[in-house]
């Protein structure tokens, strides 16, 4: 009966670890972003439902900086904000990957960041995964991620409401 005892509490002790450790890594596998959102993809090619989830203000309290144009064909926003560039509106809804390589680090691969976008025109609205440095192309308009800050460092998440990503749309 003692061993039994023991053993639960190790089990309870250890759900509480990776609970913790979740909530502290700010995602786990059944969210969007997530693993099994991942996997769903993969399956389905049909991206999981996006968030609704507001962006929550950083321990300092600050809110997330307001959505800027930059050129006539470049903004930048931040997550769940919309910027309006060459007549087409861009919400960054989700980061489904962060891999870049952290400023802090010495890597042998840059990574990557995927952001699923909402891209809305005046003839129609769509969700893409738009890769830094790669065109995505929507009707008549090449819309490229150009860039993605804070760079990661080690050992520290990023929250969502410190992304600012910055968006390229060129008329085709």
């Amino acid at each position: 009966m003692k061993n039994t005892t023991i053993a639960v509490a190790v089990l309870i002790a250890a759900a509480v670890l990776v609970w913790f450790w979740f909530s502290q890594k700010g995602t786990t596998p059944t969210e969007p972003g997530g693993e099994t959102a991942q996997m769903e993809e993969e399956e389905t090619g049909t991206p999981a439902a996006p968030t609704t989830q507001t962006p929550k203000p950083s321990a300092s309290g600050s809110a997330p900086a307001p959505a800027s144009a930059g050129s006539n064909n470049t903004g930048t926003t931040g997550y769940y904000q919309k910027v309006s560039i060459q007549g087409v509106t861009l919400t960054p809804i989700e980061v489904a990957e962060d891999s870049r390589c952290p400023s802090d680090a010495q890597c042998i691969q840059a990574g990557t960041i995927k952001v699923r976008t909402r891209i809305e025109s005046a003839t129609s609205t769509t969700d893409k995964y738009l890769e830094l440095g790669k065109a995505v192309t929507v009707g008549t308009d090449d819309i490229t991620l150009t860039q993605v800050t804070p760079a990661p460092k080690i050992g520290q998440a990023i929250g969502s409401n410190l992304y600012r990503f910055t968006y390229e749309v060129k008329k085709r």
